[in-house]
């Protein structure tokens, strides 16, 4: 769900809370409520309020939890571009492909970057 918001100038910003939680809870291991308990952990805030923002209960939080679910989600965004870059420079730029991959492990590696590169895109 959305959350529309107003600044000091007046210009309105848009969150989306439950992709921005799905961005940094980690993979879906066990049930909902253990993998946002997580999210809660990673975001220093509690689980109910986790819950409330990932399912639209919540409309306006706190600023402290606003700031702890961004935060943990711009932390977890900054990993993944950082680990893009790593596997980039393992497979080599462009046509240069590493000689000590595999056509199998070039792929794997690919899609990894692929995967982990539309994490931070809308």
């Amino acid at each position: 769900m959305e959350r529309k918001s107003r600044t000091k100038n007046g210009m309105s910003t848009v969150v989306d809370w439950r992709s921005e939680i799905e961005s940094f809870a980690g993979p879906f291991e066990g049930n909902r409520k253990s993998w946002l308990s997580r999210a809660a952990r990673r975001a220093g805030t509690t689980s109910r309020q986790i819950k409330a923002l990932y399912y639209g209960e919540m409309t306006d939080p706190k600023f402290s939890v606003a700031v702890g679910v961004l935060s943990a989600s711009q932390k977890a965004k900054a990993e993944a571009q950082e680990l893009v870059e790593i596997y980039q420079s393992v497979v080599g730029a462009g046509n240069d492909q590493n000689p000590h991959l595999s056509g199998k492990e070039t792929a794997a590696l690919v899609h990894v970057i692929r995967a982990l590169g539309t994490v931070d895109r809308a």
